[in-house]
């Protein structure tokens, strides 16, 4: 078994979404996935609600559709953050999103790879991710972005306070996570991986005179 990362491009000339002329003054919290069980957004909700009162400068954007959209609206009534949580719906293209955004959350359940998170990396964001399966491969140490445990809101909260409080460090890990991330996981890399994966297996077969 050989295993072989997904890679991203870096990114090129982007047009920052403009979140300053939707939320003057405030602070982006990005998200992307399907509302579905497994991203556990409702997880991020609650988050959000006990940043209440401490941060009010703050909004929660998700990108995505999926079962669960009615729901998680109810919650965010609930815990009394539906103004401060934003279901922006399927959107093809998160680069200008991405790269409007001053920090990137993804509470998943369970992952492969996060592909939304890799790609906020490349856009130099700091993450928030949930540290379940192929997470920690993308988030090594606390440098290139933060890991916390799953299903736990106080651990989100704790994190994106440390990034909220802290812009120096918020800007120097987005900038860590860009360098690790187009260092280690390029879409270049992934197909030079793939190119080598197959000649060895040609050589395999055919022995290393075939043509």
């Amino acid at each position: 078994m050989h295993l072989l990362y997904n890679g991203v491009n870096p990114p090129g000339a982007t047009n920052e979404y403009d979140f300053s002329a939707r939320f003057p003054g405030k602070k982006i919290i990005l998200s992307v996935g399907r509302l579905a069980r497994q991203k556990g957004f409702c997880h991020l909700i609650d988050a959000m609600a006990r940043l209440r009162g401490q941060h009010d400068d703050l909004q929660l954007v998700i990108l995505g559709e999926g079962k669960m959209k009615r729901q998680l609206k109810a919650l965010a009534r609930k815990k009394k953050v539906a103004d401060r949580v934003h279901f922006q719906g399927f959107v093809q293209d998160v680069s200008p999103y991405l790269a409007g955004a001053d920090l990137f959350v993804l509470p998943s359940l369970y992952e492969g790879m996060p592909n939304a998170a890799m790609e906020a990396m490349a856009h130099g964001k700091p993450v928030v991710i949930t540290g379940v399966d192929g997470a920690s491969e993308l988030v090594p140490d606390p440098g290139k972005g933060r890991l916390v445990p799953p299903k736990n809101p106080e651990a989100i909260c704790e994190a994106i306070r440390t990034y909220l409080e802290n812009p120096e460090l918020r800007a120097t890990t987005g900038q860590n996570a860009r360098e690790y991330v187009l260092q280690h996981f390029s879409a270049r890399r992934m197909t030079e991986e793939l190119h080598q994966l197959i000649l060895e297996k040609h050589e395999l077969k055919n022995g290393p005179d075939a043509g």
